[in-house]
């Protein structure tokens, strides 16, 4: 692991001594492509790095709660990111499809990262995992926010409890005030279900 490491980052001094200066629009498109599946693919190695801690308890030895704790200790990360990764993990670990277009770089880590984010709600784990195979390909082949956009709808159609409770408390928690202002207006305020 250590020579690979090594050998990657000759291979960025390499890269990134060049000045990564574009020469015409084909070039730039090209230059962005590639150093955008190379950090896709770093990402996923870092996702993996977590992944690795966590199925081997590594984290225990110096008695940090979780790898979502150690990771950033040991990273100086900030906790937000800790813990993306490791929703990421997570969803990983039951996708392979998803997984393998993230480790070769045609998926992005904010694609996974919406899609570790609907993996979290318990509702629809199951049918999520059962449409691997087309996630996989719909975020290969859709900008982000098409992507999200379809994946939200998604969740929406498949998670019908989800929604409905959450239109039952706002019915059961509605409410309406009138107040008067010190100038002698009115300010009418309130809130219900849809």
């Amino acid at each position: 692991v250590a020579a690979a490491i090594d050998r990657i980052s000759a291979g960025l001094s390499s890269l990134q001594a060049t000045g990564l200066v574009p020469v015409d629009r084909d070039d730039a498109l090209t230059l962005i492509r590639e150093v955008e599946v190379l950090g896709r693919r770093l990402d996923s190695a870092r996702v993996a790095v977590l992944a690795g801690v966590e199925d081997r308890s590594l984290h225990r030895a110096d008695h940090h709660a979780s790898a979502k704790v150690m990771v950033p200790h040991a990273a100086r990360l900030s906790p937000a990111e800790a813990s993306r990764r490791a929703q990421m993990a997570r969803a990983l670990r039951q996708l392979p499809k998803v997984k393998a277009e993230f480790e070769a770089g045609r998926i992005g880590a904010c694609q996974v990262a919406r899609i570790a984010r609907a993996f979290g709600n318990a509702r629809v784990r199951g049918a999520l995992v059962g449409i691997d195979d087309e996630l996989a390909k719909l975020a290969a082949r859709s900008a982000y926010r098409r992507f999200d956009e379809r994946l939200t709808d998604w969740v929406r159609q498949a998670d019908e409890d989800g929604t409905r409770d959450t239109n039952q408390r706002h019915h059961e928690n509605r409410d309406a005030s009138l107040r008067q202002d010190f100038d002698g207006s009115w300010r009418i305020e309130g809130g219900c279900a849809s």
